[in-house]
């Protein structure tokens, strides 16, 4: 296939918890969409979300892709909290959102937040919030008794990816962590193979 162009630059945001390298696609007043990346630290896993990212920003989104792998200790996989990820997706949403800012103390931003794997469990974490408007799971590591307590408590559209071949996240969860997310309410989509991976069948829409 074609040569994937390069991605954006990394800039940095400050935050409560300290600097958080992020990466910029498309407009920024387009609405946001927070993706959060695997539990591997490598480009490949830094990088997975960036066919998605290019996609989206094309449909007219604003994608924010941090890299929580150089980020402060309270935010790397394997250390970060719900309540955490939560203070830094508020705080980013105010600072990188589309509303201007003399608004900022009366409004908070609206967002979509994407996660797979580490990420898809730091994404329901996020989802949390009452500004997060949408949630989309990649192959979340998450089991049945962590969804069930965390599931209940996103609200807004709600999508499940998974893949049948994942040897990380074992297809077989699917229903169950389906029917905690909401059952039939949820946007379900699966891969025949790929792995464990945002898979390319996932960036289609």
């Amino acid at each position: 296939g074609e040569d994937a162009p390069a991605p954006p630059s990394w800039q940095s945001a400050e935050t409560s918890l300290g600097p958080l390298k992020f990466r910029e696609f498309g407009e920024s007043d387009g609405p946001l969409v927070l993706c959060f990346h695997g539990m591997t630290d490598s480009p490949f896993i830094r990088d997975e979300w960036n066919a998605v990212a290019y996609r989206l920003a094309e449909e007219g989104f604003h994608v924010v892709v941090p890299d929580f792998h150089s980020a402060p200790e309270a935010l790397q996989p394997g250390r970060a909290t719900g309540d955490r990820v939560r203070e830094v997706v508020a705080e980013l949403a105010q600072h990188l959102g589309a509303v201007p800012t003399r608004y900022h103390a009366a409004v908070a931003p609206k967002l979509v937040v994407l996660g797979k794997s580490w990420g898809g469990r730091m994404a329901a974490e996020a989802a949390a919030l009452p500004q997060v408007i949408g949630v989309g799971l990649v192959a979340p590591a998450i089991s049945e008794s962590q969804a069930a307590t965390l599931f209940p408590l996103i609200h807004g559209e709600k999508a499940l990816l998974m893949v049948r071949d994942d040897p990380v996240v074992p297809f077989d969860r699917a229903a169950g962590l389906r029917r905690l997310l909401g059952g039939d309410s949820v946007h379900w989509s699966e891969a025949p193979s790929g792995g464990h991976r945002v898979v390319e069948a996932f960036v289609a829409p």
